[in-house]
């Protein structure tokens, strides 16, 4: 169990960073539009995204939107049990030369299957058409 939450955390600190946000110290983070000139800087507990759809679509979503011309993202259950205790997220974006392209993310819950998407999107090399 402590090495999935830590496995999780290092998710959130790559994603953190793939966002724009700066460390300030453990646990405290400037966010990307934070003015780093000003001469007081507001800092923060970081989002952490595994936990929260919300904070996917709020942070992640128009990242992933600017690098990739996105045709949908899809949630699915991958289990049967009741309530689902897995879940897959495809995202789908479209490359000129290669239709659409899919990526998949499984997890526990939406919100953890679609940050391991997002870090299949932010290791992607393709660049958008």
């Amino acid at each position: 169990m402590i090495a999935k939450k830590r496995e999780l955390m290092g998710l959130n600190e790559k994603l953190l960073i793939w966002r724009g946000f700066r460390e300030y110290s453990p646990n405290m983070w400037f966010s990307p539009d934070a003015d780093l000139t000003a001469k007081i800087k507001v800092v923060g507990r970081a989002p952490y995204f595994p936990d929260s759809l919300d904070l996917c679509f709020k942070w992640l979503v128009p990242r992933l939107d600017a690098t990739r011309n996105i045709r949908h993202i899809i949630f699915s259950v991958s289990s049967s049990e009741s309530p689902p205790t897995k879940w897959v997220c495809e995202i789908v974006w479209f490359l000129l030369e290669e239709g659409e392209v899919p990526l998949f993310g499984k997890g526990d819950s939406p919100a953890m299957a679609f940050c391991k998407a997002c870090e299949k999107a932010r290791n992607e090399k393709r660049e958008r058409c």
